[in-house]
């Protein structure tokens, strides 16, 4: 096998743990990270279909958060996997904002699916699996409970992947109608509309002529 790991000669390997790996590569090939030809690493952004509401106590307002930071899932196929033995994974996320007893709920949920896929090959379902708990919100009933040392830190993150999204979207100015990229639009926070900046500074020059004749 080649030094250089990638998916297409992990998938022409003679080992199955390997090609699962090798196909698992393929499809998230941005989030996935091939640490040996018999483990990995997949980094999941956590963003909801709903915002996920977040106290951090003493204070029990919740903040409602649509980004937070990824969820990493570490796995290693053991020799005797998938026949005899389930794979090794390990989920953490940067910052600690997630519980460690949901996490521990979570992991249980991803080994059970070894059992439950007649101890096949799994690795492709189980991060399916976490994706699926993300949209959901991670299943948490209520608001999520942070430390609130981590409050500056999980704002400011939503708030600059919010501004990252836009950026590379494309949007309809709302005065000249043309489709323009977000990064050269701005979004009016009142009402959520979408102009693009050189109609807007135009609209502050004729603005400005306007009042300056009625002044004279």
């Amino acid at each position: 096998m080649s030094s250089t790991l990638t998916s297409e000669n992990l998938s022409e390997s003679e080992d199955e743990r390997s090609q699962e790996l090798g196909t698992v590569a393929f499809i998230y090939s941005e989030e996935l990270t091939i640490l040996s030809p018999f483990s990995g690493a997949v980094s999941l952004p956590v963003s909801p279909v709903e915002p996920l509401p977040v106290t951090f106590p003493p204070d029990d307002s919740p903040t409602r958060l649509q980004h937070l930071p990824s969820i990493k899932l570490k796995f290693d196929l053991p020799e005797t996997y998938p026949h005899e033995a389930p794979p090794v994974i390990e989920l953490t996320t940067s910052l600690g904002w997630l519980p460690v007893e949901k996490l521990e709920v979570l992991k249980a949920q991803c080994l059970g699916l070894w059992e439950e896929y007649g101890r096949s090959q799994v690795v492709f379902a189980i991060v399916d699996h976490v994706q699926q708990c993300i949209e959901r919100g991670l299943d948490i009933s209520g608001a999520l409970i942070v430390p609130a040392e981590l409050r500056e830190q999980l704002v400011a993150f939503d708030k600059e992947t919010k501004r990252e999204k836009f950026e590379q979207e494309t949007y309809e100015c709302g005065i000249c109608l043309e489709p323009k990229k977000g990064v050269l639009c701005h979004q009016l926070r009142s009402c959520t509309h979408v102009f693009c900046q050189m109609c807007l500074q135009v609209s502050r020059i004729v603005f400005v002529v306007e009042e300056t004749a009625q002044l004279i």
